[in-house]
């Protein structure tokens, strides 16, 4: 299977959680080949404000302390994924609104795919993670992984891919695969339907027919899907239809196995046809619910967040190895 992924942003701001994506991203990274790019967001670097009556040479000679804090904490960050096995190229250090930096970043990147973590809250008051993790899903025109679950969450064993034949879905779809490929993880694919409520009366003989073939169209096209993603993997994908609505199918289904180890995929802002479900409201569900990684993976017509410059500095440094 051709990879796709040739750059990934990880994002870090030294909680447990960015450790976690910190690997995570490396694993990837080694296992794709994907360049591998680290940035860490803070809030407060505001110039230091002197007496008027300081020496002039104090302006040269000191530079504020949380930003060497923020750089060391990116350096340590940037040699853990390095050490872990990524390919780190760039350590990127700016300041501003953190859903906004990354997503820009990841724009100027033309970034494949960004790694962040779910909650964490560094001492540095930099990338609040659990509170901008949801922002940066819902802004990014790339793929996001939400990284949750701890240490015993990866690598995974099992990949549940919600889809509703939209395009955003599909996107999901392969991009899953590929990463379940590189892990050698099974990948299951989920549809879910629901019948409309039965008129007064009950059914007749032939709207229950045409259900029965809608639920068999569905059945085929899914099976369809897993075939082709099957050609471009090692293995073909399991399928599942389930009867509910399509956010706690896919998370019904994560659950049932004993493995913990388990990646959900999903598309975001795709309207599937037949039902014109909003998948934009199906990942946020996931997202707030879901105990384990979430993938998701925006439509192309993904909103673009504004990329105005933060008036303060922002500073990055070319990583070297050896």
């Amino acid at each position: 299977m051709s990879t796709a992924l040739r750059t990934i942003l990880l994002t870090t701001d030294g909680s447990a959680d960015a450790a976690v994506a910190s690997r995570i991203a490396a694993g990837i990274s080694e296992k794709t080949e994907a360049a591998l790019h680290a940035v860490h967001v803070c809030t407060d670097l505001a110039p230091v404000v002197y007496p008027p009556w300081y020496p002039p040479w104090v302006f040269d000679d000191y530079s504020h302390p949380l930003e060497e804090e923020a750089r060391d904490l990116l350096r340590r960050q940037a040699w853990k994924a390095q050490s872990a096995g990524g390919r780190v190229v760039r350590e990127h250090l700016r300041e501003g609104d953190p859903a906004k930096e990354i997503v820009a970043l990841a724009e100027e990147l033309d970034a494949d795919l960004v790694v962040v973590g779910n909650r964490g809250a560094g001492r540095l008051r930099c990338l609040v993670a659990g509170s901008i993790s949801e922002g940066v899903v819902h802004c990014a025109s790339c793929p996001v992984l939400v990284v949750r679950g701890g240490e015993e969450a990866w690598p995974i064993k099992r990949v549940v891919v919600g889809d509703d034949g939209s395009r955003s879905a599909r996107q999901a779809g392969k991009l899953a695969t590929e990463i379940a490929d590189v892990f050698g993880a099974e990948v299951v694919l989920v549809r879910a339907y629901e019948n409309p409520p039965a008129p007064l009366g009950d059914w007749s003989a032939e709207e229950r027919r045409e259900l029965d073939e809608a639920r068999l169209r569905d059945l085929s096209t899914l099976e369809g899907w897993a075939e082709q993603l099957g050609a471009m993997a090692h293995d073909r994908p399991d399928t599942k239809m389930i009867e509910s609505k399509l956010a706690p199918a896919i998370v019904d289904v994560a659950e049932e196995a004993e493995e913990t180890q388990t990646l959900i995929a999903v598309g975001s802002r795709g309207l599937s046809a037949p039902k014109r479900v909003l998948l934009g409201s199906v990942s946020t569900k996931i997202l707030r619910t879901a105990d384990g990684p979430i993938l998701v993976v925006p439509s192309a017509q993904a909103q673009r967040v504004d990329r105005t410059p933060p008036e303060a500095m922002s500073a990055e440094r070319t990583w070297r190895n050896g």
